[in-house]
Order: C-alpha cells, then sequence, then structure tokens
C-alpha cells in the first residue's frame, strides 16, 4: 500500500513538473558500489509553539556534515559517474539541498528516487550561491548521480536532507473546512500572482506575491514576511491552486528555487525578495499592484493565500472595525499594521503569513499577513503589516519603496499586470481535463486560453482518442488571458476504463500561433464503468455539509464545501473508484445540528456507512470490495493511532493474521477470510512498527502506529 501512494505522488509531481524541472524516460540505474546514508526518521512535525504568527512548520530538516556523505566514482564506458545515496525510512518524500553547485560544461546531476526521479541538472540550473534544491521527490531513499568526463569528484555536496514523515499532515486538504477555494470566487488574475514559498533547510512555509515597479520591467520581485524567516535557497512555486470549485489538487507545477533578500523591515514585518529567474513566459505570470497609501479602510478588502501549505484560497474580509493599529492592538488610526477585525468568508491559518491584503476594485495590495488568532473555530483578528509603513527608510536595505519605484516617481499606487506584455499578435493555449475518474454523462472540461495580442474568430479542435479523430469549429472570440471551458464528453461517448487522448487547436487559414508549443496536449480520460459509491442524505441541511474523502494513502480524492453548488436531489453519485476511504464531515463532527432524523448514508461494493446521532459524526473507514482490487494484503488507515482494517487477497488462504512488533514477537492475531476487509481488533499497542503476516503463508505488511 506505501508503494502505491508513492508512485501516485510521484507521478503527480514529476509528469507535472516538465516544465520547470527536466526528465526523461530512463533515468541512469543507480550505479554498483554507491554509499548509503541511513537516517533516522523522526515521528513527525515539531509542534510550532503557540503564538500569533503565521508561518509554518514544513517537514523535517536534518543537517548533515561532509564527511557524512561522499561520492563514489566509478568509470561508465562514457565518462565517470559518481554517487551517493541516502535514505530516511518511511519518509513520504524527499529533498537534497545541495552546496557548492557548479556544474562544469557537460556535466550534469540525476536525483533518483525509489519511485520517481528528476534530471538531468546542468550548469543552466547553478546560482552564484551555489545552492540547489527541487520541489519534493517521492519516495524513502535518494541517489544522486553526477555525470562527468572527469574522474575526480564533485565539488558539490548535501548540506540538508528536507523530509515528510508520514505522520506529517500538509498541503492539499489540510486547512480547515471555512477556507474557499479560490476558484470559488469571480476569476481574478492575482491568482497568478500568489507564491507558495518552501524553504527546505528550514523548514519554514508561507505566502509571497510577486509585485510589479513603476519601471514595470517585469522584475521577479516578491512580497512575503519577515518573520518567514526565508532562506536564498527557497523553492517558489506558481500557480498551486485548485483547477475548480473545490477541485482536485494541483501539482507543484511552475516552481523557481533561489532568491536574494532586497529589503527588510521589522516595523511592518515586511521582505521583498528577487528571484534568481524570472517565470517563464508559458507561465503567464501576473505580477500585482499595489497601494501604499494610508487612508484606511476605504473599500472593501480581500486576501489570497495557503493555509498549511493548501491550495489557495480567498477569504473576505469585514470592513466593520478595519483599520490602522500597532500589532494584536485595537484601531486607533495610527500604527504600521492594518487590522481585519474578522472574516466573513474563510480565514488565515499558519502557511498564510506573508500573503496579502488586497484593496477590492483596484485588486492593490495594501500590505502583508504578520498574524492574529482568526480561525475557523473563532470570529478574531488578524494583522496585515501596512506597505505605508515600510516604504521609506534611509536604509536601502529596509525600505521597499527603493525597490518599488526605482523610477523614484513617488507613486502611491501602481496597477498590476502581465509581463512582459503580449508580445506575439496570435497565441493560444490549450488545457487539457483534470486526470481523475470520471462517472458516465459526467462533464469533462478542456479548455482554450488567449494569450496574445488579437483574438481569431474561429478556432478549429482535434481530439484524437482511442476511438478515432474527431474535429470541430469554434467560433467564439476570446479577450486577452480568457478561458473558455469546452465540455467534450459527447465527443468521448461510449469510452470507458482508461485512455490516451491529444487534444489540438489549429487556427483557420493562413494565420499562424506564434508559439505553437502549447497548441498540443497529451492526457488521459478514465470512464467508470458505472457509479461507485451513492451518498444519500435525509434532509436539504446536510447538502450543505462539508464533506471530506480520503482514499487508504491519505490523499485528500474528493472534497465538497457547503457553499458549491450540486444537484438538488437527495443524494450525490460518487465515482471513485477506491477501495477503502476515510470520510469525514468536519462541520458536524465539530458542531453537529439538531435536525430530528438527521442523517448521510455512503453506500458502496454491497457495503454500507452511516452517520446520525446515534452512530456519531466523527470520521469512519469505509472499505468496499472491488473487481481486481489488490493481488497483495494492506492495511487501512496506514499509518494508524490503532484502527484499521486489513484486506487479504482472494488467492491466499485465509485463516489467523500475526501481528508481530520490530523485534518479531507476536503480539496477538486475527481471523481473515480471502478476499474480504477485516477489522483489526484492539489490541492497545504502543506507536511503533509492527508487521501483519498471514500465518498460513504469503506476503506479509508493514503497519506502522502513531
Amino acid at each position: 500500500m506505501k508503494a502505491y501512494f508513492f508512485l501516485l505522488l510521484g507521478a503527480g509531481l514529476v509528469s507535472s513538473l516538465k516544465a520547470q524541472i527536466p526528465q526523461q524516460a530512463a533515468a541512469p540505474k543507480v550505479p554498483a558500489g554507491t554509499a548509503w546514508l541511513v537516517l533516522p526518521l523522526a515521528p513527525g512535525a515539531s509542534a510550532k509553539a503557540e503564538g500569533s504568527e503565521k508561518d509554518a512548520d514544513w517537514g523535517q530538516v536534518h543537517g548533515l556534515n561532509p564527511d557524512q556523505t561522499a561520492w563514489k566514482s566509478r568509470a561508465n564506458g562514457q565518462g565517470f559517474q559518481h554517487s551517493m545515496g541516502i535514505s530516511a525510512s518511511q519518509a513520504k518524500a524527499l529533498i537534497p539541498v545541495l552546496s557548492g553547485f557548479f556544474p562544469k560544461p557537460g556535466e550534469r546531476l540525476w536525483l533518483v528516487s525509489n519511485q520517481s526521479h528528476y534530471g538531468p541538472f546542468g550548469s543552466e540550473f547553478a546560482n552564484v550561491r551555489g545552492d540547489f534544491a527541487v520541489p519534493p521527490l517521492a519516495g524513502d531513499s535518494l541517489c544522486l548521480i553526477w555525470e562527468s568526463a572527469s574522474p575526480e569528484a564533485p565539488t558539490a555536496h548535501l548540506s540538508h536532507l528536507w523530509y515528510e514523515s508520514p505522520t506529517d499532515k500538509s498541503g492539499f486538504g489540510s486547512s480547515g473546512p471555512c477556507n474557499i477555494d479560490v476558484e470559488c470566487v469571480s476569476p481574478n488574475p492575482l491568482k497568478d500572482a500568489l507564491v507558495l514559498m518552501l524553504s527546505p533547510s528550514g523548514a519554514r512555509r508561507c505566502t509571497g506575491t510577486l509585485l510589479n515597479n513603476t519601471a514595470q520591467d517585469g522584475s521577479p520581485l516578491v512580497l512575503t514576511a519577515r518573520h518567514c524567516n526565508t532562506t536564498a535557497d527557497a523553492i517558489f512555486v506558481f500557480d498551486y491552486y485548485s483547477p475548480s470549485c473545490g477541485g482536485p489538487d494541483a501539482a507543484l507545477l511552475r516552481s523557481i528555487q533561489g532568491g536574494s533578500r532586497l529589503a527588510s523591515n521589522p516595523n511592518a514585518d515586511a521582505e521583498l525578495w528577487k528571484l534568481d529567474r524570472s517565470p517563464l513566459p508559458q507561465w503567464k505570470a501576473f505580477w500585482a499592484g499595489w497601494d501604499r497609501a494610508d487612508s484606511l479602510p476605504g473599500a472593501g478588502y480581500y486576501g489570497l493565500h495557503h493555509p498549511s501549505g493548501d491550495v489557495l484560497k480567498h477569504s473576505t474580509a469585514e470592513t466593520n472595525g478595519l483599520g490602522r493599529s500597532s500589532y494584536l492592538g485595537a484601531v486607533s488610526g495610527t500604527g504600521s499594521y492594518v487590522r481585519v477585525n474578522n472574516w466573513t468568508s474563510g480565514t488565515t491559518e499558519p502557511g498564510s503569513s506573508g500573503s496579502p491584503l488586497i484593496r477590492m476594485g483596484t485588486h492593490a495590495v495594501v500590505g502583508q499577513l504578520r498574524g492574529g488568532y482568526a480561525a475557523c473555530s473563532n470570529n478574531l483578528e488578524d494583522y496585515y503589516g501596512g506597505l505605508f509603513a515600510s516604504w521609506n527608510h534611509i536604509d536601502t536595505a529596509q525600505s521597499l519603496g527603493y525597490w518599488l519605484d526605482p523610477a523614484q516617481n513617488g507613486n502611491a499606487f501602481l496597477a498590476g499586470g502581465y509581463y512582459p506584455r503580449p508580445a506575439f499578435n496570435l497565441d493560444f493555449e490549450v488545457l487539457m481535463p483534470e486526470d481523475r475518474p470520471y462517472c458516465p454523462g459526467q462533464a469533462i472540461w478542456a479548455g482554450l486560453v488567449r494569450w496574445g495580442q488579437n483574438s481569431a474568430d474561429s478556432l478549429r479542435l482535434e481530439l484524437r482518442h482511442g476511438q478515432g479523430t474527431q474535429s470541430w469549429w469554434i467560433l467564439e472570440s476570446l479577450g486577452f488571458s480568457d478561458t473558455l471551458w469546452i465540455d467534450i464528453k459527447d465527443r468521448l461517448a461510449g469510452q470507458q476504463g482508461s485512455d490516451s487522448v491529444e487534444l489540438e487547436l489549429k487556427l483557420p487559414g493562413n494565420l499562424t500561433d506564434q508559439q505553437p508549443g502549447d497548441n498540443r496536449r497529451k492526457g488521459r480520460i478514465r470512464v467508470q464503468s458505472g457509479p461507485v459509491n451513492i451518498l444519500q442524505y435525509s434532509h436539504a441541511e446536510l447538502k450543505k455539509s462539508e464533506l471530506r474523502i480520503q482514499n487508504a494513502q491519505g490523499e485528500l480524492v474528493w472534497k465538497r464545501r457547503s457553499s458549491d453548488s450540486l444537484s438538488n436531489s437527495s443524494a450525490d453519485t460518487l465515482c471513485l473508484g477506491i477501495a477503502c476511504l476515510n470520510v469525514s464531515f468536519p462541520d458536524w463532527h465539530e458542531n453537529p445540528q439538531g435536525i430530528l432524523g438527521a442523517e448521510i448514508v455512503l453506500s458502496g461494493g454491497g457495503q454500507v456507512q452511516v452517520w446520525n446521532a446515534e452512530q456519531g459524526w466523527s470520521d469512519k473507514n469505509f472499505c468496499q470490495p472491488l473487481p481486481g482490487s489488490g493481488q497483495q494484503p494492506f492495511v487501512f488507515p496506514n499509518p494508524s493511532a490503532g484502527a484499521g482494517y486489513f484486506y487479504l487477497p482472494g488467492s491466499y488462504v485465509g485463516g489467523s493474521i500475526g501481528v508481530f512488533d520490530a523485534l518479531g514477537r507476536l503480539c496477538g492475531s486475527f481471523e481473515a477470510l480471502p478476499g474480504t476487509y477485516t477489522e483489526i481488533p484492539e489490541f492497545r499497542l504502543e506507536a511503533g512498527l509492527y508487521s501483519l503476516v498471514p500465518m498460513q503463508g504469503g506476503a506479509g505488511i508493514k503497519w506502522l502506529l502513531h
């Protein structure tokens, strides 16, 4: 089961990072004789001390000395391979942080984990500091392979290893249920200015904003909070938002590693960074405008942020009580901070630090989040350092104005925009549908985006898949950066299972797209043979409840907010195709409402799970037999707090399942039937690693208890 999780995560990260991180189909094999350093794995992320500031810890960091790791060199017929290995058993994902990364021309580095790989990386990825890092690689072991024409070992060395332990809960789906996906609100280009900031050598995570400057030259300047303690080897991830309201996860698709601190102002907790590289043109990044005037409150305000490292969220500020104050103080009309008295929708969390407070109407940034006490469970306040308080300073290292107003024209306001401005006359982009299961008849959305100065009156699309090719015309003119969504389900009628599809845009006549590289996309469509799960509601109010479903690997696979508009029927059909689920209704769990006879029933595969006042509204595990549901046993959930289900494949004899601790001692046993899910009895086991082994023969499975 753990291997399945890593394959999913690795596939998602690796396939989606091709625009920034090179990858080839065949990575080099791990060289024989590679020396491996085995590191102990901490049980989970260290708890952050109670406080008001909203930066977030992010995984664990293990500092390394140069003498702990060493390159092993060997000739490989085409030159030399220098390798080193590192392992952190049970880790979900790893990031190696290198120092002294200065490849010579022709030298290249591969990163190969037991589940994924990135590379090759050459001199074009080096910076003046010599640090190097990439977004997480799925897996718990990693080999660094340096290919060179020289027998001399590289001077680069590992300085840190970041890892995520099995019990770490962060990223997609980890924020509170009151948070609202940015796609649930009216379209806003500022989502393309927001940056998820990951500091792998500091285990910190915050939010930043790509800001415009008066030179309007597209300099990659990112505003965040000073207390985030961002490191120079940080990874800046663009476009980390769900593609639809309440939709699936987004990959760490577009990232830039490394930057330089330009200004850091303690008066208002502001910090400005310049990235080592500009966002690639095909990312279509947006440079946000700003407003440094201190005339508050004025119009309404909202925030965009990554709470708990989740996909981008939108929060709307309550204007009553909003105004200038000291940090954690009351509104007084003075002070370096802007106090948001309450959020009328959404909230902020750790990980939101550094995110912008934005003025409605102009969509201009007026400050960055330091902290406060707001959360889904309360109506308390948050505090943003005002740009007006960190704008001017005699020391340029503390002055935002020195860097954001290089023209020195004294602007109090500057609008945002796309930079460089549309450089091409005609430039369109094709967006493929999400790679996820679809039910028969469910909408399958593809998209067209205009990025050029002009549009075309008609566009032709070609769809190629296993059943042939279809072509049709679209008669619609798009505005700049507008997206036209197209439901292609009827053009895939009758298709079931998994099929590769290709969608290509063609312009009429002699017109030519000047950026043709994104006119043709390939993907995969998975149409299930029928509905897998039915959710039935006894009362209309239950349709407004938050719903979250995780798979056996702890990944959030389906989520619905109370604000989402679904069907008006008393049931929802989910087409998940997953054997074991964990289902939760956070808002009813925390505050069940007094509706007589309120009940939710989940059914599928002949199994039924019930939530009501008698059964309780807490999280429940739901396992259902599915055709071809695996040839190996597995346990769900894993890791676990002590309870779970054990699945024994139909090919096994059945009988007694032994529970052994890490020293091989038998701690208990239970009976299991082949092809079924058996609830594991309560053995009152201590935290640790256990093995569940069929006593009549066959492979066992590791089970981690925390």
